[in-house]
């Protein structure tokens, strides 16, 4: 095992310390695991969201936007809604 020393902010360290003494965790080592465990969770979800943005795009059948064409109408927004 590696060792890490770093310097925790101390509202960080207390939350550490509250969930080992409440009994959430055994050990500091495993809050972090569990913080990490949490991170790479909602890593895997965000990317799946977008995965699954991606292929529903691929699917539509609608015909495509020229960008152009969808640039021109967001200029044409701005300009109205500054306008007002």
């Amino acid at each position: 095992m590696t060792t890490k020393e770093m310097t925790l902010p101390p509202d960080v360290a207390a939350r550490i310390d509250a969930r080992v003494a409440n009994g959430e965790a055994d050990s500091p080592e495993e809050v972090v695991r569990a913080a990490l465990a949490a991170l790479d969770a909602e890593d895997a979800r965000k990317l799946e969201a977008v995965r699954a943005k991606v292929a529903r795009s691929l699917a539509d059948q609608r015909p495509s936007i020229p960008a152009e064409e969808v640039f021109a109408k967001i200029d044409a927004l701005i300009e109205s809604l500054e306008k007002k």
